[in-house]
């Protein structure tokens, strides 16, 4: 599967990146929470500003291009955390099966057929 190759491409690319990242041997897993969560705030930034659009309340705009560059950040820094939360503390997260068993488990909870 194709997305799964990618995922473990990022999450590797991720942590060598992080060797060369000016003083990241003192980054830890707090400073990597404390980045995704402010990157999905960043995110969400940018979707208020497209349910504002379309309810006509003015203000800025934005695009898609943007929202995409927004998406990219959360899911680079969930593998920063991801990366760190492995590596200092052990616990690795397969996150291709966590989120299938999370997806089915709220599908099968409300009675849904759909299934990863």
């Amino acid at each position: 599967m194709a997305e799964v190759e990618f995922l473990d491409e990022l999450r590797n690319a991720c942590g060598s990146r992080q060797v060369e990242w000016p003083n990241a041997d003192k980054f830890d897993l707090s400073f990597y929470g404390l980045e995704f969560v402010a990157e999905a705030g960043e995110l969400g930034n940018k979707l208020k500003k497209v349910v504002r659009a379309d309810l006509n309340g003015g203000g800025s705009q934005t695009t898609a291009e943007e929202i995409g560059d927004e998406v990219a950040d959360v899911l680079i820094t969930l593998m920063n955390a991801l990366n760190k939360l492995e590596e200092r503390y052990g616990i690795g997260v397969d996150i291709i099966k966590a989120t299938r068993v999370k997806f089915n488990a709220g599908c099968e909870e409300r009675g849904f057929a759909t299934k990863l």
